[in-house]
């Protein structure tokens, strides 16, 4: 009887480890998928794209928390990474107006 117990005690945690290990993974694998759609909605060049995302699956390997909210996806970046994603989607519309237009020619 106490070794029935003891397995049903047994297997229970091992089950909440494995449901945790996977809400985990699926967690990374949405904040990755958002990622990827805002490279992909902002049509961030082929070269950025892959350096944000490298970083993010490093940073996201290495976070043991995961918490990472959607809305701060870019805050987890590096600032030099992030202002180039941020030009990237920025700059073709900020670039219409004259004086930034020439500022831009000026500062690649």
């Amino acid at each position: 009887l106490v070794s029935i117990v003891f397995l049903a005690v047994f297997f229970s945690k091992l089950t909440n480890v494995m449901l945790q290990l996977q809400n985990i993974w699926n967690e990374s694998a949405r904040h990755l998928r958002a990622l990827n759609l805002y490279m992909d909605t902002h049509q961030i060049s082929t070269d950025l794209s892959v350096r944000v995302k490298k970083y993010a699956e490093w940073k996201l390997s290495m976070d043991s928390s995961n918490d990472v909210k959607d809305e701060k996806l870019l805050q987890m970046l590096p600032n030099a990474l992030r202002r180039e994603v941020i030009q990237e989607t920025h700059g073709p519309r900020i670039c219409r107006h004259a004086a930034f237009s020439a500022f831009a020619d000026f500062n690649p």
